[in-house]
This record gives C-alpha cells, sequence and structure tokens, in this order.
C-alpha cells in the first residue's frame, strides 16, 4: 500500500475524531482458564521509572494505593479473565473511550498482571521488563507498525507481540 495513502488517511481520521495519531487498538489474550486481572496504565516519561520500580507484590495487594490512585485517576484500564469465558479483549482508540482521552499525551503503556504461581513459589520482584507480571512498551503511534498493540498472558508471564518501528525511541529496553 503506498504510504502516502496511508498517511492521508491518518490525517483525514485525525481531524475526524480531533486527536494527535492514528488510531490504536490493544488486543489482550489470556492463556490462563483461571480468573486474572490485567491493568492497562498509560504514562508519561516522567511516571515512566516509577511504574518500572514498582513491586508487583505490593502493587496487587488489596487497597494498594498506586493502583487506588491510578483507578481514581482513570489512567488505568482494568481487564478481568475467566468469568466471562472471553479470552480476548480489545480496547479501541476509535470507540473514544474516556480512558483514551486520559491517555492521549501518554508515552508508555504498562501491561501489569496479577499471575498466579504454577509452582508455589511466589513470583520475585524484579524491574520493569524483567518481572513477568509487567511489561511496558512505547505507547506513541509513531513506533507501531500498524497502530496494533497485541499482548498475550500466559501462565509464565506477559508477551507483548507487537510489531515496533526500528527507531531508537521506540524500543524496549
Amino acid at each position: 500500500m503506498n504510504s502516502k495513502i496511508i498517511y492521508g488517511s491518518c490525517i483525514l481520521y485525525v481531524s475526524l475524531i480531533g486527536l494527535g495519531g492514528c488510531s490504536r487498538t490493544i488486543t489482550v489474550t489470556s492463556e490462563q482458564q483461571a480468573n486474572i486481572q490485567v491493568d492497562l496504565v498509560a504514562v508519561t516519561g516522567p511516571m515512566k521509572a516509577f511504574w518500572e520500580s514498582q513491586s508487583m507484590t505490593d502493587y496487587w495487594r488489596v487497597n494498594n494505593p498506586t493502583r487506588s490512585e491510578a483507578i481514581r485517576g482513570q489512567y488505568l484500564y482494568p481487564l478481568k479473565f475467566g468469568n466471562d469465558n472471553q479470552p480476548t479483549k480489545e480496547l479501541a482508540e476509535k470507540d473514544m473511550d474516556t480512558v483514551w482521552k486520559k491517555w492521549k499525551d501518554a508515552e508508555y503503556l504498562f501491561v501489569l498482571a496479577n499471575l498466579v504461581p504454577t509452582d508455589n513459589k511466589p513470583f520475585e520482584d524484579k524491574i520493569g521488563n524483567s518481572d513477568q507480571r509487567r511489561k511496558w512498551i512505547p505507547f506513541s503511534y509513531d513506533c507501531l507498525k500498524d497502530g496494533h498493540i497485541r499482548i498475550n498472558v500466559t501462565k509464565a508471564g506477559i508477551e507483548i507481540i507487537t510489531a515496533l518501528k526500528n527507531k531508537r525511541q521506540c524500543q524496549c529496553y
């Protein structure tokens, strides 16, 4: 497809919906049969280090202040898997959900999963993408090859299955 046509359709779409980029879609699939909570948290650059260092063990404790504040501030989008027998959930920017309005300036998307260890050994808290319960990805449409973020949650952890453009600012370190 001609890149001028793609670019032109992005401009047209932007002017129709009033956003600063083309439409993004997030698809999360859970391979786990048990109930699982997945939180999508979109943040700006200054907040990235905080979310990378947040203890996932503490985050998932009942009434954790960080999670509670993210819910109140509406920059967290919770997804529950298990009860509704829907292994795939999708969140599309074109639907203009309230969360997308809050996320308009976000630079990073954090995916946080409340995973249950399969071997009765608790997960170890680690920094950034080293923790299997947390992954982040650049959230700018300019970094996504097709505007689609694909996430797979397994027993072992979170997998980001998204094609990123080969730009320095678009890499997950």
